[in-house]
């Protein structure tokens, strides 16, 4: 990053600034230290000003005000509105974060809390460059189950920074909070003393940095959003179960204007019964990047709208890969299934009949037949109206239906038998959605999103089965995705080392 010109201290106030950080730094270590605040433990060496500690205790302090005096003489622009900057900053937010990277240097390995310690020089010198650069780099670090890389080592793909963990369990959390604090330094402020666990293996961080000049805040909801964007990119496109647990966001810097912030998804703490693992290599780039571009091509019909058909399907899609009750997941695809093939028109007439028809001519491969797919979706879309019109179901009941699956192994146990059958409903989403966007995408869409078309009278000549079937393998066939229009693999026990 390159330092602002208009943010650059004299020479005269950046000597100030190194003497009275230093002596402010040392008053605090006592004042803590009679708080009892310090020493920290190794395992903990991360405080918050109002969690950890009283900042009144601090602001009385006798090097407290000539610090703030001569912050706002050194970087006057910064904190007394020179340059145009996106909301008010406070020589109070930098005191604390340098006061707190102090800390958490000089706990470990030396647990030398004094004026004089490497810790705290290391800390002004990291000051001194945040409050000279007009910018922030800001990092999201989100945490995934069932994902890995070919080779177990890291990589790349779409600017988005893929980190496998190490499987073993007793190593797990500790290399996955490794890579995170690379990240965000003050990662563990984050944690309050107890930091997230996650064991549902293969788990992987997916890490995504922007620098900006404004609120970084408002980048770090923005960073999320586009690791979301990517995780629905590969689920569409490999089918995977891959999961969220956690994220956190902050800064690359253990001084900063930003807090770090833990975020847990829901469901993050359940265990899927079933795996199907996304192994991603260099060669799924094309991938990734064909299905985004032609996913931001595709022209969905928004204005005045709340939420578009598409945009629900996708949402129900995205929320059934969280750990939860079966039937919730069933009643959100059901849903979702809906929204991508019943089209604009409220039409509930024979509803079931249109749904099932047009995945069966949409989706039938060699390998997943139409009257499979004709008949899964009888049968899960009935479950469904059981379940939404609140009528009676017995265990022998859905275990008749399950059993009639065409995907569910015949000597699965009922619960994991449950979650083949989600995977199923889910899969035939899945590929739904690919068809919608293949063929509303291009110059010439079959079946676009901006107008209704009478889909079910198209489809009932042979032809225009054929020539939508080619269109959609052919689109897919042109971002390097050849077969994600067909069934995946079968998805493993939970307790399979492969899968």
């Amino acid at each position: 990053m390159n330092a602002s010109e208009d943010l650059g201290p004299g020479a005269d106030y950046l000597e100030d600034v190194r003497r009275v950080a230093r002596a402010f730094a040392g008053e605090a270590f006592e004042a803590l230290r009679r708080e009892k605040v310090l020493p920290r433990s190794a395992w903990a060496p991360f405080v918050a000003v109002g969690r950890d500690y009283f900042g009144d205790s601090i602001r009385g302090s006798e090097h407290y005000t000539p610090f703030e005096v001569v912050l706002k003489g050194a970087w006057p622009a910064r904190f007394e509105g020179g340059i145009e900057r996106s909301g008010l900053e406070f020589p109070a937010t930098y005191i604390f974060s340098f006061l707190e990277a102090c800390i958490a240097r000089c706990c470990y390995p030396t647990e030398d809390y004094s004026a004089g310690a490497d810790g705290v020089t290391r800390s002004i010198d990291e000051l001194v460059d945040v409050l000279t650069t007009d910018s922030t780099e800001v990092a999201c670090c989100r945490v995934v189950t069932h994902l890995a890389t070919v080779d177990d080592k890291p990589m790349r793909l779409g600017g988005v920074e893929i980190i496998p963990s190490d499987s073993a369990a007793h190593h797990q959390t500790a290399s996955v909070l490794s890579a995170i604090d690379a990240a965000v330094p003050s990662a563990r402020r984050a944690y309050s003393g107890e930091p997230p666990f996650v064991y549902d293996p293969p788990t992987a961080i997916i890490i995504l940095r922007r620098t900006t000049s404004d609120e970084p805040y408002a980048h770090a909801d923005k960073l999320s959003g586009d690791i979301e964007r990517f995780l629905l990119l590969i689920r569409l496109l490999f089918a995977g179960t891959v999961q969220s647990r956690y994220e956190v966001v902050g800064a690359s810097s253990l001084v900063s204007r930003m807090n770090s912030d833990l975020r847990r998804f829901e469901g993050g703490h359940g265990w899927n019964l079933i795996r199907r693992t996304i192994v991603l290599d260099a060669g799924a780039e094309p991938s990734v990047v064909g299905l985004g571009a032609m996913l931001d091509a595709v022209e969905i019909r928004r204005e005045g709208m709340l939420i578009s058909s598409f945009d629900m399907a996708v949402r129900k899609f995205n929320r059934s890969h969280v750990t939860g009750p079966w039937i919730d997941q069933i009643v959100d695809l059901a849903t979702g299934l809906e929204a991508c093939l019943a089209g604009n028109k409220h039409d509930d007439d024979g509803l079931t009949l249109k749904l099932k028809h047009r995945a069966a001519v949409l989706l039938a491969t060699t390998r997943d037949p139409a009257p499979a797919i004709f008949k899964d979706i009888g049968l899960l879309y009935g479950l469904r109206s059981t379940l939404v019109h609140g009528g009676n179901l017995k265990e022998a009941e859905l275990r008749k239906i399950i059993a009639k699956l065409s995907t569910v192994p015949d000597d699965a146990p009922f619960g994991t038998a449950t979650a083949h059958a989600v995977d199923r409903l889910r899969d035939l989403v899945r590929r739904c959605l690919l068809a919608r966007v293949c063929l509303a995408s291009g110059p010439d869409p079959l079946w676009p999103f901006t107008k209704d078309v009478a889909v079910d009278y198209e489809l009932s000549d042979e032809l225009v089965r054929v020539a939508w079937r080619d269109r959609f393998h052919e689109r897919l066939t042109s971002i390097a995705s050849a077969g994600a229009w067909d069934r995946p693999r079968v998805a493993v026990d939970f307790t399979s080392p492969t899968g």
